[in-house]
C-alpha cells in the first residue's frame, strides 16, 4: 500500500470538503465529522481535512493505483471549486509501514 499527501491554498476548503462527499457519497462509504472526511473506495480511499489557509488530503491505494487516484481527486476537487480558484496539489507519497 502506498500513501500520498498533499496540502493546497483553497478559499472555502470545508465547502470542497462537503460538496466532494456528497457526490462521492452515492457510489463509496463517507464518514463526515468535524471538519474533516473520510472516503473509501474499493482497495483505496482518502481522508481530506481542513488546515489553517487550506484543504489537506492524505490517500491510500495500491502502488500501481496511485497516480490514477491522485488525478481523480484533484480533477474532482477543482470541479468543486468556486469559479476562477485553481487548487495546487504537491503531492508527497510514501510506503506503508
Amino acid at each position: 500500500m502506498l500513501y500520498t499527501q498533499a496540502t493546497s491554498p483553497a478559499e472555502q476548503p470545508q465547502r470542497l470538503i462537503t460538496r466532494l462527499s456528497r457526490h462521492w457519497a452515492h457510489k463509496f462509504q463517507v464518514e463526515q465529522q468535524d471538519g474533516q472526511s473520510r472516503i473509501d473506495f474499493v482497495g483505496s480511499g482518502c481522508l481530506l481535512k481542513v488546515v489553517e489557509g487550506g484543504l489537506w488530503v492524505e490517500a491510500w491505494a495500491p502502488a500501481d493505483e496511485m497516480e490514477e487516484l491522485e488525478v481523480v481527486i484533484v480533477d474532482h476537487l477543482q470541479r468543486s471549486a468556486a469559479p476562477g480558484e485553481t487548487l495546487s496539489f504537491a503531492w508527497q507519497r510514501r510506503q506503508a509501514e
